[in-house]
């Protein structure tokens, strides 16, 4: 198989992905409107790690569609702030891999996108 070829396959794969992980940011999203009221409001931590993870992880799979490069490096670097911000914050990391497996597609946009500008500047 050619490299072009592969490329282009985890291309669509990480485009699948985003859209299969933003559909469950809004499904919880929903899910957490129809919940009883009685939830907390958001202090200054709970913004600031959702502002990281899933808003920044999702703006950079939506701007991965355009400039895979820049897009996968805005959610890779959103991921790993909100770690950085949670290990800070708890004094420990979120237990499990679901942050980490919703934000792959920005591994494999930055992937892509740094593939095909090697690429360009090989012609």
């Amino acid at each position: 198989m050619g490299t072009h070829r592969w490329v282009s396959i985890v291309r669509w794969v990480a485009r699948g992905w985003s859209l299969a992980s933003g559909l469950v940011v809004v499904l919880v999203l929903v899910a957490e409107r129809l919940s009883p009221a009685d939830a907390l409001p958001l202090t200054l931590v709970d913004r600031v790690a959702v502002g990281l993870f899933p808003i920044g992880v999702l703006a950079g799979m939506a701007l991965a569609w355009w400039h895979e490069l820049a897009g996968g490096l805005l959610g890779l670097s959103s991921l790993l702030a909100f770690y950085l911000w949670m290990g800070v914050v708890w004094g420990r990391l979120p237990p499990g891999p679901y942050f980490v497996l919703f934000s792959a597609p920005a591994l494999l946009f930055a992937i892509t996108g740094g593939r095909a500008r090697a690429v360009r500047r090989r012609r």
